[in-house]
């Protein structure tokens, strides 16, 4: 009696263990969705904000009113918004690349260019965001209710949460370059050894679910044949 009452115990926390990440998936789905409104705004409003910027005599202004102001001298160059220095470099290849930016007549147009594409990226980040917790969710949901949590089922939303790691990881790198390009501006690819490590992670624990699923399905055969054998006899 006390080893089942153990199970029991064990089944007891892994159930609420899994309800209480549940909810808060289902909670930072709410906040994307939330969020992927205001993007979609965002998108739409970027060209009217765009329309009221100009540059001209080395300042980015916006409505009317200084918002970026270029400042060079023998100790390199400096970008202030304000009285706030907001970058500093005396590199050259540098220093050419923001004063061909400041100088360039198609600037605004290629700014406008570069945000909508990076606004475009955060609203596919989100929806890839909540893909992902869609089937965690369910993934949760289904160790919650199920008498197992190694079903086929479980296997897909492991493998569909590793492919949507994937994109999440490769996605941003090829937009970055892409803006980087039209900005005439130095790529800086941020590439992280952990987040490829917690995707292969993913499909190995793919491979545990599905292993464990076969290994009942092989029980249940023996079981089965077992209990036709004691029948014929």
């Amino acid at each position: 009696m006390s080893t089942v009452k153990l199970k029991e115990e064990k089944q007891k926390k892994l159930k609420t263990l899994t309800k209480i990440i549940e909810v808060l998936a289902k909670i930072g789905k709410v906040f994307c969705y939330i969020g992927l409104v205001f993007a979609i705004i965002g998108a739409i409003a970027m060209p009217v904000l765009i329309n009221n910027m100009d540059i001209k005599d080395n300042e980015l202004i916006f409505n009317n009113e200084s918002v970026l102001k270029l400042e060079e001298n023998e100790n390199g160059i400096t970008i202030k918004s304000g009285k706030q220095v907001v970058a500093k470099t005396d590199d050259p290849k540098e220093m050419k690349d923001i004063k061909e930016f400041f100088e360039n007549e198609k600037t605004e147009s290629t700014i406008m260019v570069a945000i909508e594409i990076c606004i475009i990226l955060i609203i596919v980040i989100i929806i890839l965001i909540i893909r992902f917790l869609k089937h965690f969710i369910k993934f949760f949901h289904n160790i919650n209710t199920e008498d197992t949590p190694f079903t086929l089922d479980n296997v897909e939303h492991i493998r569909k949460m590793a492919h949507i790691m994937i994109a999440l990881l490769v996605l941003p790198i090829i937009v970055n370059i892409v803006v980087d390009v039209m900005l005439n501006s130095h790529a800086n690819i941020n590439f992280d050894l952990v987040d490829v490590i917690e995707i292969l992670i993913a499909f190995v624990f793919a491979y545990i679910f599905e292993y464990g699923y076969e290994l009942q399905e092989e029980s249940k055969a023996k079981i089965y044949g077992k209990a036709e054998k004691e029948k014929s006899k």
